[in-house]
């Protein structure tokens, strides 16, 4: 049994990690790739991580995964 405030953290930690956005490929690093998000006209100046098994252009769109409050690349649309 937790208390309230355990409660509450553990269903938001639950809520941050199955979130789901999508963006567009700005650049592509080795390091990662720079992502444009919906409603920007820049790109992002962080490199996040993509998947090694998929090869990334600049313009494709993918599908974002939210994971330990940072974004990961996994898959194109």
């Amino acid at each position: 049994m937790f208390d309230y405030q355990t409660q509450k953290q553990y269903e938001n930690e639950r809520k941050e990690t199955a979130v789901h956005t999508f963006a567009q490929v700005g650049t592509v690093h080795s390091d990662g790739v720079t992502l444009i998000f919906a409603g920007q006209s820049a790109e992002s100046t962080k490199h996040y991580p993509a998947n090694k098994d998929v090869a990334f252009s600049a313009g494709d769109k993918v599908l974002l995964f939210k994971a330990s409050g940072t974004y990961v690349v996994v898959c194109r649309l």
